[in-house]
């Protein structure tokens, strides 16, 4: 009952027709969380207002490390908050559903979503329609065999809409590896499957030439009609989002520290439930 209110209450948020919940997205946001410094705020928000689920809090509760389990439920509110701002207060309570190695959704549909976190940070991406998804990556020693390196470097050249930058070896691996989890993320088949079909995974194959590799992913972005593009931010820090060809998402913008700027979000959605310029 709870969740055929929530369709409801999305259709009508959104304009649209039951049958018809795939209207062509007008823009993507992304948002850079601050877990620590935005925790406070949102916390007195959902006090306020109740916005997550029981759902929400019992899968960040199976987080055994209290610092990790505390960003985790601060992501996941900043998350419905953003997710508010698009489809209004019919929202709340709606569920996510989080299928076993495919993407999470908001039951119901008419919303698309993306979250990546990481030590104190979390990136979101919403959208009035998919394909969506996100990654963010913090500076770290790249664990791999070169073979490996230069296999994900050259699947994360195929996917993008530029070149990958010379970084540096670690530096390009982890700007490939962003680019490969956004784009698992918004085509939802999750990264075992994307190596797989680029052809890198699986018994008895050959290994790929770097050229053949690029090739296979580039082949693989253009039937899912999905084009990955690099993001700006801090120094250190890795970021990609994958959308549909031709999208052109916008910069991650920071998620407000105080309540007043949260409030101005929600007060500002566009005039027919689509996103609207932030201040």
């Amino acid at each position: 009952m709870v969740q055929a209110k929530c369709r409801a209450s999305l259709s009508a948020a959104l304009g649209l027709q039951p049958h018809a919940m795939t209207q062509p997205a007008s823009s993507i946001e992304l948002w850079l969380v601050d877990l620590e410094t935005c925790a406070k705020t949102l916390d007195l928000l959902e006090r306020d207002t109740q916005r997550l689920t029981a759902e929400d809090r019992a899968y960040a509760d199976r987080i055994g490390q209290p610092r990790e389990r505390r960003q985790r439920l601060t992501a996941y509110a900043a998350l419905r908050l953003l997710l508010e701002r698009v489809a209004g207060p019919g929202v709340r309570g709606c569920r996510l559903v989080r299928p076993a190695g495919g993407k999470p959704r908001l039951d119901g549909g008419g919303v698309e979503f993306s979250l990546s976190h990481i030590d104190g940070l979390a990136l979101i991406g919403v959208s009035r329609a998919g394909p969506l998804g996100v990654d963010l990556e913090r500076m770290r020693p790249a664990r791999l065999a070169p073979h490996r390196l230069e296999e994900i470097s050259a699947i994360g050249a195929g996917l993008g809409d530029q070149p990958l930058p010379a970084l540096g070896a670690e530096q390009t691996f982890l700007q490939a590896w962003a680019r490969l989890e956004a784009f698992a993320k918004a085509r939802g088949r999750g990264v075992a499957r994307t190596l797989t079909d680029v052809g890198v995974r699986g018994r008895g194959l050959r290994r790929l030439s770097p050229a053949d590799t690029e090739a296979g992913a580039r082949q693989l972005a253009h039937a899912a009609g999905i084009t990955v593009h690099d993001l700006t931010l801090p120094s250190g820090l890795y970021g990609a989002v994958g959308a549909a060809r031709g999208a052109r998402p916008g910069h991650a913008r920071p998620f407000p520290a105080e309540a007043a700027g949260v409030l101005r979000l929600l007060a500002r959605p566009g005039p027919t439930g689509g996103l609207a310029p932030a201040s």
